[in-house]
Formats: structure tokens, C-alpha cells, sequence
């Protein structure tokens, strides 16, 4: 796209049309992927769309790329607080009533916007509306051929489905921030993001959405596409132990609230144990320590717990307890 329909346009936008979406994107130290993310975004050719660009104290010329390429977009530089503070301050600059969170790595469809706020607008009843995604790698444009095969796609439920959300989201697997389309209001009622969080923001977010009662459906239309490449990224442990307690504590900050308001059962029991079994098998190694903790709240979950994997781990499963099977398997690299 020219760049000098990115200025004209956005200009010209802001004087034929009242603003429907906020866009807003956290950043740090990423100018050359974000490029590609505005240049996405505006590719869409929204009239009641505003991008909001949260610079969370890049030091790699990112003030330069806004100014002199993208001076229609709302630039705001904050010193280095992270990502949630960031958002934010995004989430309370943000004029439309309706608000979504994309990082600055990451890319849209065209129309992205537009079925989404269709499906909000058609259904008041809702708070939020997410749709599909796909992961692709790689630092340059996105092309097909880079997606990433996944072992299963996350399903696009209908409404009233909360519940079937919140065990998917107990259980690790949850609906990408990427492609939420929230009304500002909801949002603000259960005051955005929780700041002190150094990971599991957008997790604690949607949890906190459903177990305040906001309502969120699935609506299938065009793609968020995520991209996995090399650069640091908040949702990745790496070796950090403080991570790892901060995700125990979550889990037992979620199972709090969920019998405080009589909503915890075994199968969100189930749904927490597995996960925090899974974490133990990831990093028993490299954090012992924390992640013991993680396998003894997994077992106070749910003692029984059933090994997932192939015939022979799941044997030794039966025989010799999970966790022991896991211990074995890796041992001998079955």
C-alpha cells in the first residue's frame, strides 16, 4: 500500500466517521514488525477504526517509524512498566466502543474488524467476540506456506458456551488476545488489566471476564495471524522462576474465586490439574524447586489424574503413578 494513503486515509477517516474500534497495540523494541502490524491493520480500510500504539520505552527508534510513517496513528511513550500498563493506558485513550489488543508482532486479515463489530453490534446481549487464528513463523510477510500445523483448531463456540471457554482456559488452552473484540465498557467494569502480572495477563483477563458473567461467543470471519520467531516474548518462561510461581498462584487465586462463587467442580479440577501436571513435565529440570510445587497442587487437584501420551507411558501411568511415568519416560527417552 502507498504510504501516502496511510496518512490521507487516516486523516480523511477521522472527519467522515465516529470511531466504532479502537485498535491498540502494546510495544517495545519491535519497529520493524510493527510496521508490518499498522500496515495490516490499515490495509483493512476501516472509516471507524483508530490504532492506538503504546510505545513501553523502546529505545530502537520506534518514535521515528510513528512520526515520520505513521503520523495518523495515536503514539503514547511511557517509561518501561510492561505490557499490561501499557495496554492500559491504551484502554483508557481509546475513543470507540469497542476496544481489541494486538501485539506488534502480529497481523490481520482484511475485514478482520468489520465482521466482528457486525456480529457485537447484531448481538447486544454480548461482551465480547473472538474468531479464528493461525501461527505463522517467521520475521518477514506472512504467506500461507509460513502457518504452522496445529494438532487441533480451538472451536468457535456459540453463545452461552462461558463455561466450555473457562475449562478450555483452565486446562491451558485458551482463546487468543489477538482476535477479542471486547466492548470498552465490559471492560472497564472489571478494570482491564491486572499490572502487576509479568506474565498470564491475558489469561487472568478472560478468566476474570467469565467469572464476572461478561458473555463472549465465537463468530468465524477473517484470521489474526500470530507470529512465532525468535525475539523475547512476556508469555515465555525461559528459565524464570519467578514466572512460574506467579502461574501456580494464578491457578489458586482462579480456584479461590470459583468456590467462592460455588462455580469450582471436578471437571475444572480435572481441567487444572492436567495443565499444571503438564508445566511440572516442562520444567522439573530446569526450575526443581518451583515446579514441585506445580505437581503437588496438581495432585491436591486431582489424585487420579490420567496420563495422556502414547500406549507404553500410559501403561506405566497405571503402574507407577503420572507422575513417576513421566520421571521413567524421560529417563529411559522413550
Amino acid at each position: 500500500m502507498p504510504e501516502k494513503f496511510w496518512k490521507s486515509s487516516i486523516k480523511k477517516n477521522r472527519m467522515i466517521s465516529e470511531i466504532s474500534v479502537s485498535v491498540i497495540i502494546p510495544t517495545y523494541n519491535r519497529k520493524k514488525l510493527l510496521s508490518q502490524t499498522l500496515t495490516s491493520i490499515l490495509a483493512c480500510r476501516e472509516n471507524d477504526l483508530e490504532i492506538l500504539v503504546v510505545d513501553d520505552g523502546s529505545t530502537d527508534g520506534t518514535d521515528e517509524l510513528m512520526n515520520n510513517e505513521f503520523p495518523g496513528v495515536k503514539y503514547f511513550k511511557q517509561n518501561n512498566q510492561g505490557a499490561p500498563t501499557a495496554r492500559n493506558l491504551g484502554l483508557k485513550n481509546a475513543s470507540g466502543s469497542y476496544v481489541i489488543f494486538i501485539d506488534s508482532d502480529d497481523l490481520v486479515e482484511i475485514n478482520f474488524f468489520k465482521s466482528k463489530l457486525k456480529f457485537l453490534q447484531q448481538n447486544e446481549e454480548l461482551d465480547a467476540v473472538y474468531g479464528p487464528w493461525d501461527f505463522f513463523e517467521g520475521d518477514e510477510d506472512f504467506e500461507e506456506k509460513l502457518i504452522i500445523p496445529r494438532h487441533s483448531v480451538y472451536p468457535m463456540y456459540e453463545m452461552n458456551k462461558e463455561s466450555e471457554i473457562l475449562k478450555n482456559l483452565l486446562a491451558g488452552w485458551f482463546v487468543h488476545p489477538g482476535t477479542i473484540l471486547w466492548k470498552k465498557s465490559s471492560l472497564k467494569k472489571i478494570e482491564g488489566f491486572r499490572e502487576e502480572l509479568i506474565i498470564n495477563q491475558d489469561v487472568d483477563l478472560l478468566f476474570r471476564a467469565i467469572h464476572k458473567g461478561l458473555k463472549i461467543s465465537g463468530n468465524s470471519g477473517a484470521r489474526a495471524l500470530i507470529r512465532e520467531h525468535q525475539s523475547d516474548r512476556v508469555g515465555i518462561v525461559k528459565g524464570n522462576p519467578e514466572k512460574i510461581i506467579q502461574i501456580l498462584n494464578l491457578r489458586k487465586f482462579f480456584k479461590k474465586e470459583l468456590e467462592s462463587s460455588a462455580n469450582w467442580n471436578q471437571e475444572y479440577a480435572s481441567a487444572m490439574a492436567s495443565y499444571t501436571f503438564e508445566l511440572w513435565t516442562l520444567y522439573r529440570k530446569s526450575l526443581p524447586l518451583e515446579s514441585k510445587k506445580l505437581l503437588q497442587f496438581s495432585k491436591s487437584l486431582d489424585p487420579n489424574l490420567q496420563i495422556e501420551g502414547g500406549l507404553l507411558l500410559r501403561v506405566l501411568g497405571k503402574i507407577f503413578g503420572s507422575h513417576r511415568a513421566v520421571i521413567i519416560k524421560q529417563a529411559i527417552k522413550i
